[in-house]
């Protein structure tokens, strides 16, 4: 809170009343003023002649002149003077706000011993004042020596540190006041906008939503659609840029859907990267919600420079329409808008999708599916499902070399799960590192006990690993615990990164797959041949395997000079290839041909529950397909 003048702090009525106060006890006149010499008080025993003198224009101007001029020294000590204009005694002093300089006390109006009567008189023709009436007010003023004056000027100290003191406490309580005031201010502010775009937030934006419902059941007419509105690749852009560089990018849609809106519509940052637009009916297409869909994608098109890069913003919406009749509260209607939005996220590019029932069928189904995700994991209701990977012989006939381990959700009501339907789920609640090490955990006895018939070569699990588990700082840690705690040899366990996964992890990656080889473990190049294939990076690294997306096995006899060159490179690096994908005997013939032995793919079995396994792969013969 500024401190400006006195009077911002103190009524003009009690800074009178202690300057009263002081001239009843003394005798003496006084006048309390702005630092620059204004009066803030009212005249308090002052002279005939010195009013006389004040009520002249110049006279005025000279008096204020002076009397700001006091108190100007840097000095706290009261200092005498004589006024400049008819030589009586006058003094001042300061009066403080914490530190500050606010106002000043200003005494005086007593005749010296000596006084100069010449002197008075020609400054008093000079303001047109009449010379006997001159002398007859001089006589009516009170004489004291210097002495007597300094003992006033102390009284006057007293009374100018109360006048501070007194200040000073009040300043402190509105001050007060006024913090709690800007800190409700500002709470209210966060309560119901957005801080990073001015927008309202969710819960005002509900109250919106319910204002217009109340409004509508009232009239026949009413209506109003929501528009909920998400940027593509928002977390891309945050991996890229940051989280400052991912708030410019939102706060330029934020203007953007404000601009392209009418006044009587509504603007809401609904979460981090959605927002929901609140259009009131309109009869004109013009202004219809598809129409203002299509001006923010037009005005997107314009890319974004941020940090030296252009930036292409797309953005996905779903819509659906209220109308007086309708039964939908709040909730279902935000639902089913974020329904829709979620069927245009599936969708590439910028798109509106309007809402239908079955949208919100699958969302309510995902929902659940959320809701019970990590209690399924600690019923042990996501087990492990294995595919064999095999190894052919000079002869071609296949042998068990080892499994990937694949987590399934074995749903008391949907029955069996695929990892596509939950994998998104742990990734959202960063649960994904929890979800591997608790599939290494079930499939420890699995892999003990498939190696009692392996003794001499033992199998291996497979585990994959995703850039997010793989850059954590605990990682090597957590999974040397499971180790330790399952009593686990490190060579049963293969772990499956990336290409990302080391570019996310930076310098710390070659240490962390130095420390996971140490344990015995060994790792596998996962999906190489669809990603940057960084043929230096992947020198530098210690891995043991290249595994060979099933993206290129799918058209293995368009890509086999691709496929040779990696399979070159791999022998060179002494890593072996693993082919994943594998559907058709062609596929294998190539592979062999381009001396690529290990396979694995729906031509040797899909992936099965361990009781699966158990009936078809515990002896190491030939693995027959499935």
């Amino acid at each position: 809170m500024p401190i400006n003048t006195l009077t911002n702090i103190l009524e003009k009525e009690e800074i009178q009343v202690l300057q009263e106060k002081f001239s009843k006890i003394t005798g003496v006149s006084s006048l309390i003023t702005d630092v620059d010499g204004s009066s803030i008080t009212g005249f308090t025993g002052f002279c005939t002649l010195c009013s006389a003198i004040r009520q002249h224009p110049q006279g005025k101007k000279n008096c204020q002149r002076i009397n700001g001029n006091y108190c100007l020294n840097d000095s706290n000590d009261i200092q005498i003077h004589r006024c400049p204009s008819i030589g009586l005694w006058e003094s001042g002093a300061k009066i403080y706000v914490g530190e500050k300089h606010i106002a000043n006390w200003i005494i005086g109006q007593l005749k010296p011993a000596e006084f100069d009567f010449g002197k008075i008189l020609r400054y008093t023709d000079s303001l047109e004042l009449e010379r006997s009436w001159v002398l007859d007010s001089l006589d009516d003023i009170r004489s004291m020596d210097e002495d007597g004056f300094k003992m006033i000027l102390e009284i006057l100290q007293l009374f100018a540190n109360q006048l501070s003191s007194l200040a000073y406490r009040k300043y402190l309580l509105k001050k007060e006041v006024h913090e709690k005031n800007a800190l409700s201010r500002q709470l209210n502010y966060l309560t119901f906008y957005d801080p990073e775009t001015g927008l309202l937030n969710r819960a005002l934006c509900i109250e919106r939503i319910q204002h217009l419902i109340n409004m509508g059941k009232r009239v026949a007419c009413g209506k109003f659609s929501l528009l909920m509105i998400s940027p593509d690749k928002h977390s891309h852009h945050t991996e890229i840029f940051g989280t400052v560089g991912a708030n410019k990018i939102i706060k330029h849609i934020a203007d953007i859907l404000q601009q392209s809106v009418r006044q009587e519509d509504t603007v809401c940052r609904f979460s981090e990267d959605e927002f929901l637009l609140i259009l009131e009916s309109a009869d004109s297409t013009e202004l219809s919600p598809e129409n203002i869909y299509q001006r923010i994608c037009e005005s997107l098109d314009t890319r974004l420079v941020l940090d030296n890069s252009l930036v292409k913003i797309s953005v996905h919406a779903g819509m659906v329409q209220w109308a007086s009749g309708c039964d939908e509260n709040v909730e279902e209607l935000i639902k089913k808008s974020y329904a829709a939005l979620m069927e245009s996220k599936n969708n590439d590019g910028s798109s509106l999708f309007s809402y239908t029932d079955d949208m919100y069928k699958t969302l309510t189904f995902e929902y659940e599916l959320e809701k019970n995700f990590e209690m399924a994991i600690l019923n042990g209701e996501i087990i492990p499902y294995y595919q064999p990977i095999v190894r052919l012989d000079s002869e071609g006939t296949s042998f068990l070399y080892g499994y990937e381990v694949l987590a399934r959700w074995n749903h008391p009501q949907y029955g069996i799960l695929s990892p596509g339907l939950f994998i998104p789920i742990a990734e959202k609640h960063d649960i994904l590192d929890e979800l591997s090490q608790y599939l290494i955990r079930r499939a420890s006895s699995f892999i003990r006990e498939v190696n009692t018939y392996h003794n001499d070569d033992p199998l291996f699990i497979s585990v994959n690993i995703t850039p997010d588990e793989f850059i954590r700082k605990d990682f090597v840690f957590k999974i040397e615990k499971v180790l330790k705690e399952e009593n686990l040899p490190g060579k049963w366990i293969k772990l499956e990164i990336t290409e990302n996964s080391v570019l996310k992890g930076g310098e710390d990656s070659l240490f962390k797959i130095k420390k996971l080889n140490e344990l015995g473990i060994s790792l596998s190049m996962d999906d190489f041949g669809t990603g940057y294939s960084n043929l230096a990076l992947l020198c530098r690294l210690p891995l043991n395997n290249l595994k060979l997306d099933q993206s290129l096995i799918q058209m293995a006899e368009e890509n086999e000079n691709f496929i040779q060159a990696i399979i070159n490179m791999a022998n060179s690096l002494d890593m072996e290839i693993i082919a994943e994908g594998v559907e058709t005997q062609a596929q294998i013939d190539i592979l062999k041909r381009m001396g690529c032995h290990i396979h694995q793919g729906f031509f040797y079995a899909h992936p099965m529950d361990s009781e699966s396994v158990r009936t078809l792969h515990f002896a190491n013969s030939p693995v027959e397909c499935i």
